[in-house]
């Protein structure tokens, strides 16, 4: 049996470093021992044969001295769990960085929530060879369905996959935070053009449309709204014009789009699908309709001739071009 010293000054208290000898109790008799503190006077480790350490007290514990971290091992084995100075304890460390850290080939985390139904109450958290993963286990823990899974480079993140579940964003958007970023569609089947599978740019929004034509034109509405998928934008335009020059005998060209169109080798623009919805400028009582709608950079327009067209009325179309 080891030795213990007790540490005082007090008179009323053992003098310090004075060995006491060994200590030992019968049954249904207590040691009360206040403030026993140990000292270089335990050379060998103090063990509790048959019984517990009990704290008697409220408030009272296990402490060290100052600056002094406080471990716990098992199988006289050195610590695995150690409590430092601030607060933070270490698992498989002595070191521990945050108020939690897990050093291990396999670190994890269990979750276990009680009152949850049979089934629904175990949640995993782990790292192994780069990747962490979220998991969700039966309660027999023999089966299980990952829902998050990371893979990381360094410091960077290389992916981030949902592989069992879908991803709703209730309240907030989805931002794609780097120009040319979007989603991906190649799990899709791909035609045998097919050039890109990523959906990289969406916006919508409003422009100004103006006749190229004439010297002076009066308007009492400009109105443009667009949308932009990807490098298709679809334009939609109104303008109601009060009074205009027709001696212009160029065709009616249409301006201010809010994207330069892209250039198609041997075609003068990529515009597609002109709808002429409603046109009371277009003087087609007397020319009748135009009979080709096509375009040329960067304008949308009408093979109609400008001369042709009345001193004022509306006109309203839609198009879609590739930027």
């Amino acid at each position: 049996m080891s030795v213990i010293k007790l540490i005082g000054s007090d008179p009323n208290q053992v003098s310090r470093n004075r060995d006491l000898g060994s200590m030992a109790y019968q049954s249904l008799e207590n040691v009360v021992v206040e403030n026993l503190t140990v000292d270089t006077g335990i050379q060998d480790d103090l063990a509790l044969s048959t019984g517990n350490l009990v704290i008697g007290t409220a408030g009272k514990g296990v402490t060290t001295g100052s600056s002094i971290p406080l471990g716990f091992g098992v199988n006289n084995g050195t610590s695995l769990m150690t409590l430092d100075i601030y607060g933070q304890l270490g698992l498989g460390t002595t070191s521990p960085e945050l108020p939690i850290h897990i050093v291990s080939s396999y670190p994890a985390i269990s979750l276990e929530e009680s009152d949850a139904t049979a089934n629904n109450k175990k949640w995993w958290f782990e790292a192994s060879g780069g990747v962490y993963q979220a998991r969700l286990l039966n309660d027999a823990v023999n089966a299980a369905s990952t829902w998050l899974k990371v893979t990381r480079s360094g410091t960077t993140v290389s992916s981030v996959e949902f592989p069992s579940s879908n991803v709703t964003v209730s309240t907030g958007n989805l931002v794609i935070g780097t120009s040319g970023k979007g989603i991906d569609f190649s799990a899709d089947g791909q035609a045998a053009g097919m050039t890109s599978e990523l959906l990289d740019d969406y916006e919508e929004g409003t422009w100004t449309p103006v006749l190229l034509n004439g010297t002076s034109i009066t308007y009492a509405s400009q109105i443009g709204y667009y949308t932009k998928i990807g490098n298709l934008v679809h334009v939609e335009a109104y303008l109601n014009v009060s009074n205009n020059d027709t001696s212009d005998g160029s065709n009616v060209a249409i301006g201010g789009l809010p994207f330069p169109p892209a250039g198609i080798s041997g075609v003068a623009c990529p515009v597609f699908g002109i709808n002429i919805y409603e046109q009371t400028f277009l003087n087609i009582a007397t020319h009748g309709n135009p009979a080709l709608n096509f375009a040329s950079a960067p304008a949308i327009v009408i093979n109609y001739s400008y001369s042709q067209c009345n001193v004022s009325g509306n006109l309203r179309l839609s198009a879609s071009y590739r930027v």
